[in-house]
């Protein structure tokens, strides 16, 4: 599979507004914008499947283990933080401690991938459990004949974020964010793509209005569920971008975005940076400053990697000092 630099573009352009989820501007810009960028780790696991397509055992077992040494350091290093913020608070004791290894913690991280140490790790459980998962179907030649799977699952996200939402009910968030009805459906799906697209054919002018029209409903159906993890004016869209970005694979060659896209399309380390900014007085009082923390929120990692490309420094491994050491200053450690 060669590389496709408008995938690129749009896992840059997703590596901005995933952030926007958690640190939202204030309302109603900030809910409609919430669901717009509900596309982003759809893309993200959609990306994964469709570059697993026609590789080997051998590759995907790779894969698997490095998403598990990134999810294993992760989860080590917001225990560590954890810790860390228990003690600020005064708060470190043992029954604190061992609640993060209490059987129902177990079974949520087993479960639900929920990680019981900052709840945006599920991403890496879940893209851990899709990459373990297609193992299985290569070793039985199974990979194409799960394509069902993708309307099953999304249609049970649906129901029990936004259906369930519009009629006045809601259902823990761990039920839609998660491997089963997240991951492996939009995992499959770019699987599907990567099989299909040279049977696929449709004017990128067309697929620009239709992703236009999926995030328009998306900020939509935001408004009228209350909230929910997926749209479907969120499938549409990300369809669309992602077939248009199968039509033209050079859009956006060496641009900022492809370079972000590549390199840091995952959020590791954003929610320390966000949490410190929210337990500043001036964040909570000020309404200007509300309007530009997601913006904020971006700068530090946004940052490194704009000056690394300008000094033609490999961008490397996630790079976390930064954040944490701009969160230490924030909570006034130093």
């Amino acid at each position: 599979m060669m590389k496709n630099d408008c995938l690129n573009v749009w896992k840059g352009i997703g590596a901005f507004f995933v952030v926007f989820i958690h640190c939202s501007f204030p309302s109603p810009v900030g809910g409609m914008m919430n669901g717009l960028a509900r596309f982003a780790v759809p893309l993200f696991f959609m990306v994964s499947g469709y570059f697993a397509y026609g590789r080997p055992e051998t590759v995907i077992r790779r894969r698997m283990g490095k998403t598990f040494r990134v999810f294993l350091g992760a989860n080590l290093v917001y225990f560590f933080w954890s810790l860390f913020l228990l003690y600020q608070d005064g708060e470190l004791t043992g029954r604190a401690v061992a609640e993060f290894f209490s059987p129902a913690s177990f079974w949520q991280f087993i479960l639900w991938n929920q990680s019981p140490f900052m709840y945006h790790l599920w991403f890496l459980g879940a893209l851990l459990y899709c990459y373990l998962f297609y193992s299985l179907l290569l070793r039985f030649q199974l990979e194409e004949r799960v394509y069902i799977l993708i309307p099953l699952c999304l249609a049970a996200n649906l129901i029990l974020g936004e259906g369930l939402g519009i009629l006045g009910s809601k259902v823990p968030v761990f039920y839609m964010r998660n491997f089963w009805v997240t991951g492996l459906p939009f995992f499959l799906w770019g699987h599907w793509f990567a099989g299909k697209q040279k049977k696929l054919s449709t004017r990128p002018g067309f697929l620009v209005c239709a992703a236009a029209a999926g995030a328009c409903l998306s900020m939509g159906e935001m408004l009228a569920s209350g909230g929910a993890e997926l749209y479907l004016g969120t499938i549409v869209a990300v369809g669309s971008l992602f077939l248009f970005a199968l039509q033209k694979p050079a859009l956006g060659r060496g641009s900022l975005l492809a370079h972000i896209g590549e390199k840091d399309s995952q959020h590791i380390c954003h929610p320390d940076w966000l949490n410190s900014m929210s337990g500043l007085e001036i964040c909570k009082t000020s309404m200007a400053v509300k309007a530009v923390s997601p913006l904020l929120v971006q700068y530090p990692r946004k940052a490194e990697i704009f000056r690394n490309r300008l000094r033609k420094i490999p961008d490397g491994l996630y790079v976390v000092s930064g954040h944490w050491i701009e969160s230490l200053l924030m909570h006034g450690i130093f």
